[in-house]
C-alpha cells in the first residue's frame, strides 16, 4: 500500500506537462494489454473540486474485477460493469423495452468479451452497475443469490426519483436465456434505496468519488449493516473524500495493469523536484482555468 507522501507525489505529478499542450491532451498515463486507457487529463479529475470523469469509472471497474481474482474463497464473487451498460441512451428509451432490451444484450456481451465464461453469471454473486445520469453517478448492486436489487447513492433522493428503467427485466430476461436458477425470482424483485448516514445535501461534485467507494467496499452484507467508513456531511466528510481521490488515483495509476506504472513514479518524483513556488502555480493555474480546458466530461 502506497504511503500517504506517495499518493499526494502522484495526483499532483499528473501535472507535469501541464503547460505542454502537444504532450498534455495526447498523452495516456494508464494503459494496459487489454486496450484500457486513460489520458493525462481524464485522470487530472482526481483533484479535489472536479467532478470525476466517467472513464476513471471505467478502469475502476477493470481493476476491480481483476482484483476480485484474489479474494477470498469465502466472499462474494462481484463483477464490475463499465459506466457504458447503463447510459443516457438506454435510459432516454426505456419506454420501448424490446429495442433496449436488445440493446442492452449487445452491450453486455460486448463488454464481457473476454471473460465468456462469465456470461451466464452462474459464478457471480454481485453484479454491480455505475450509473451515469444528469452528470451524477449511482450504483446499482443486483444480488444474485438473495435476489436484490439495492441502490446505492450519495444523494439525498428518494427512489421514484430515479429514471425508470426496468433495469430488474433487463437482467431478468438476460438470464432466463441461460436458465439461471433464479431467474424467475428476479423479474419480481423491486429496487431499494439504500439508506445512508453519509448522505448529501450540498455536495454537487464528489458523486464519482462516493460511487469509487461504494464500489470498492460494498460485499454483499446485509445492506443496514454495511458502511463505507465515510463521516456523515461535515468539514471532516470533505477532507475524507479529498484523500480517497488521492487514494484512488494512487491505485489506478500503480496497478499491476498499468503498463506505464514506472513512467508514473518517475514523474511523479520529478514534479516534487520542483520549487515550491512553481508546483504551487502549476497547480493553481490548472484548478482555476478548469472550465477551460475543453474535456468532454459525459
Amino acid at each position: 500500500m502506497p504511503n500517504l507522501t506517495l499518493r499526494y507525489r502522484i495526483i499532483k505529478g499528473i501535472f507535469l506537462h501541464y503547460y505542454d499542450y502537444l504532450i498534455y491532451y495526447r498523452d495516456t498515463v494508464f494503459v494496459s494489454n487489454h486496450g484500457i486507457n486513460l489520458l493525462r487529463i481524464e485522470v487530472e479529475t482526481l483533484t479535489p473540486t472536479i467532478p470525476i470523469h466517467k472513464k476513471i469509472v471505467d478502469v475502476w471497474s477493470y481493476i476491480l474485477n481483476n482484483e476480485e481474482m484474489y479474494r477470498s474463497d469465502n466472499s462474494k464473487r462481484r463483477y464490475f460493469f463499465s459506466t457504458s451498460l447503463m447510459d443516457n441512451k438506454l435510459i432516454s428509451n426505456a419506454e420501448e423495452f424490446e429495442k433496449i432490451y436488445e440493446l442492452f444484450k449487445r452491450r453486455l456481451e460486448v463488454l464481457m468479451e473476454k471473460e465468456k465464461h462469465l456470461l451466464s453469471f452462474q459464478d457471480i454473486d454481485l453484479v454491480c452497475i455505475p450509473v451515469l445520469s444528469s452528470k451524477d453517478f449511482y450504483l446499482l448492486v443486483l444480488n444474485l443469490n438473495d435476489v436484490s436489487l439495492i441502490l446505492m447513492d450519495n444523494k439525498c433522493k428518494n427512489i421514484d426519483d430515479y429514471e425508470k428503467v426496468p433495469y430488474i427485466i433487463l437482467f431478468g430476461k438476460y438470464l432466463n436465456s441461460f436458465k439461471h436458477k433464479n431467474a424467475k425470482e428476479i423479474y419480481k424483485v423491486e429496487p431499494k434505496k439504500a439508506d445512508f448516514k453519509w448522505s448529501t445535501e450540498k455536495n454537487h461534485t464528489d458523486s464519482g468519488v462516493f460511487l469509487m467507494c461504494h464500489m470498492d467496499t460494498y460485499m454483499g452484507e446485509n445492506i443496514k449493516e454495511y458502511h463505507c467508513g465515510i463521516f456523515a456531511e461535515c468539514s471532516g466528510q470533505v477532507n475524507q473524500l479529498k484523500v480517497l481521490r488521492r487514494k484512488y488515483a494512487t491505485r489506478i495509476l500503480l496497478s499491476e495493469l498499468n503498463l506505464k506504472k514506472e513512467e508514473i513514479l518517475i514523474e511523479a518524483n520529478r514534479f516534487h523536484c520542483l520549487r515550491k513556488e512553481e508546483k504551487n502555480n502549476i497547480l493553481d493555474y490548472a484548478i482555476k482555468n478548469w472550465n477551460n480546458r475543453g474535456l468532454k466530461m459525459y
